[in-house]
């Protein structure tokens, strides 16, 4: 008698892509997956039980997305963005109703690469996490081939470890092709704790011409060290590039969607 072969796969909700069992977004489209697993056919699920069927989706383009690529403006200059990952074990706390602070900001980076190859897919990305060291994760890659494997970098992330944020700024500035001067190098740095001196490296990749964005997360901004990350912090057009944002994943995913823009040097 034939022996039956089921696979077992977890199907998006969006675009209907097959991804693997331990999948927690897709890796096209970069939409949540539900918990329930699909096999053999598609199933298309609603919200996971206990958590809001309006949670906000990764392929959603607000408005003024939209406008800059109408507008043609995201081919205006190139952009290569290292995404800085705190991954410590604070990192696994609830951080809202829905998700822990690890996974809201997953969720925050991937809008962010999506929304970004969207804009101007000839834009590079890299991914490096920490803890009380650093690892480039995902090397430099154009987002035109390479958004797949930047999503499914970032939603395999873990938590568990201290935090070196000095180490995280040196992994960030190896990332970056160092020859290259025909596009701005862009670091988004999370962290939800302090640990380490970062500043001495902060400036010496500013005054290389490095925009820093720095984006605190949790319960409260007395669990990092604010004065110190705001000094870690770019200012361009007299804004400080830095934001702390409190237990609001859907805030979160908001302001890491207006970092996808192009940041204006001049």
């Amino acid at each position: 008698m034939p022996t039956q072969t089921t696979t077992i796969v977890r199907t998006c909700p969006r675009c209907t892509l097959q991804n693997a069992p331990q999948a927690r977004f897709c890796r096209q489209c970069g939409s949540p997956l539900s918990d329930v697993l699909a096999q053999a056919t598609t199933i298309m699920m609603g919200a996971p039980a206990g958590q809001a069927a309006s949670r906000p989706s990764f392929a959603t383009i607000p408005p003024d997305l939209n406008a800059h690529i109408a507008a043609g403006t995201g081919t205006q200059q190139r952009e290569c963005t290292c995404v800085v990952q705190d991954v410590s074990g604070s990192m696994g706390e609830r951080y809202d109703d829905l998700y822990t602070k690890l996974v809201a900001s997953q969720r925050a980076a991937c809008a962010m690469v999506i929304h970004k190859t969207k804009l101007d897919p000839l834009d590079e990305m890299a991914v490096v996490s920490f803890t009380d060291s650093a690892q480039i994760v995902c090397p430099m890659i154009s987002l035109d081939t390479g958004k797949p494997r930047l999503i499914q970098t970032i939603q395999s992330l873990t938590a568990g470890g201290g935090t070196d944020t000095n180490a995280a700024l040196k992994a960030a500035r190896d990332a970056f092709d160092r020859s290259r001067n025909d596009a701005v190098k862009r670091i988004v740095f999370q962290t939800d704790g302090q640990g380490g001196d970062p500043l001495s490296t902060a400036n010496e990749l500013k005054a290389r011409g490095v925009i820093i964005d720095v984006v605190g997360v949790g319960e409260s901004p007395s669990a990092v060290n604010e004065k110190l990350l705001k000094q870690v912090a770019s200012v361009i057009a007299g804004e400080t590039r830095y934001r702390f944002i409190k237990n609001d994943s859907a805030t979160l995913i908001k302001h890491y969607t207006t970092l996808a823009l192009k940041t204006k040097v001049g």
